[in-house]
């Protein structure tokens, strides 16, 4: 549970320019692909590329992982069927977003230059 002073922080926070950018892209499945070499539409799934915000500091990413934890346990059986499969492990996709300006000071890691 969060409490009103940690949501009173957080909320003026939680708007798109704090927010990671993210693209999507059509995946082959793999196993499909082995049988044929011209894989069909059905064959083939969107997954959700997450472009990390290297400026973030470890206090914002801190909650706002444990937000995405809530929203995902009060999601409904459909719900969690029609959202995207979620990458974040690419190196290459790491955002070059500088942090907004007017940012508070906890909210941009001590590391960013």
């Amino acid at each position: 549970m969060i409490d009103q002073p940690t949501k009173d922080k957080l909320l003026p926070l939680l708007v798109p320019d704090f927010m990671p950018s993210d693209e999507s892209e059509l995946c082959t499945d793999s196993d499909n692909s082995e049988e044929n070499d011209t894989p069909s539409r059905n064959s083939q799934k969107k997954i959700l590329w997450y472009h990390e915000l290297v400026w973030r500091s470890s206090e914002l990413d801190s909650y706002i992982k444990s937000l995405d934890r809530k929203i995902e346990r009060r999601r409904s059986t459909k719900g969690k069927q029609m959202v995207l499969p979620i990458k974040k492990d690419d190196p290459a996709r790491i955002s070059s977003r500088q942090p907004p300006e007017g940012a508070p000071e906890w909210a941009v890691s001590p590391f960013f230059d």
